[in-house]
């Protein structure tokens, strides 16, 4: 079997391989038809595999599937290339030894989630993450106004190429300097020209657990050719289908800090 990896999907040669391997992204669904007095439930097996093709970052899940199965596959990546990677670096910010350890994850995975519990410095392993790759091009995302500002403000004194775009601010991506941040809500990057962001290397998605299926962050994810693509939360979705949705777009858990909220 042959699996041919992109940025967004991988896809299978044929019908039969993805019958092989559907139970690997298999979940529980709720189907609710009408009776003749009530709603009636009933629970079916979905797979996240169709029209022979997944979400690159189920791959690690169909490889252990595949190798407990004695399943042989070749992956034929068509990934772009991978940025370089510097040592990070944030000015005036002394990096603790687990934010050390999860970026290093970050470099080794290339994609993932990143669990962080709330005011244990998720956005330092932001900074930390495009401090590593400076000459890449980088989309930081979240979804507030709050968030925008109070990212943007702490990239830009920790001496990144930070711009800002969302909250009535906005940018000449013919103008700014290359490389650079990007830091911008959904709701306002998601109505540009999506060819403005065909070329970005990395993109960062604060509370990952709003992508879900079908959302407005789910079909922008699909509209980036990026290969580096990290998600923070402090709560992943504990809905099986939610998480996969989540895992598929960004990968599984690389690191998860056991540091207490507000540590």
């Amino acid at each position: 079997m042959i699996i041919k990896k992109g940025n967004v999907y991988c896809s299978l040669s044929n019908e039969r391989e993805q019958a092989m391997i559907k139970d690997s992204l298999k979940y529980k669904k709720e189907i609710y038809k009408p009776g003749r007095f009530a709603m009636n439930k009933s629970i079916v097996d979905c797979s996240m595999i169709s029209r022979k093709r997944f979400l690159t970052g189920l791959l690690e899940r169909v490889n252990q599937y595949c190798e407990n199965m004695n399943i042989p596959i070749e992956i034929e990546s068509e990934i772009n290339e991978l940025p370089q990677k510097l040592s990070p670096n944030l000015k005036d910010i002394q990096l603790r030894e687990d934010q050390i350890e999860c970026l290093e994850k970050v470099h080794i995975h290339k994609r993932g989630i990143i669990k962080f519990p709330t005011g244990t410095g998720k956005t330092v392993i932001a900074g930390g993450i495009c401090s590593m790759y400076r000459e890449s091009r980088i989309l930081f995302l979240c979804h507030t106004i709050d968030l925008l500002t109070q990212t943007y403000d702490e990239f830009c004194s920790w001496g990144l190429n930070a711009f800002i775009l969302g909250g009535g601010k906005s940018i000449s991506f013919s103008d700014i300097d290359l490389p650079c941040v990007v830091v911008a809500t959904i709701q306002t990057i998601k109505n540009l020209d999506s060819e403005l962001f065909k070329n970005f290397d990395i993109v960062i998605v604060d509370e990952a657990h709003h992508v879900t299926d079908g959302s407005v962050y789910s079909q922008f994810l699909e509209e980036l050719n990026c290969p580096i693509r990290i998600g923070l939360t402090a709560t992943p979705p504990k809905n099986a289908h939610a998480a996969l949705i989540v895992e598929g777009y960004f990968g599984p858990v690389v690191f998860q800090s056991t540091r207490p909220r507000g540590a």
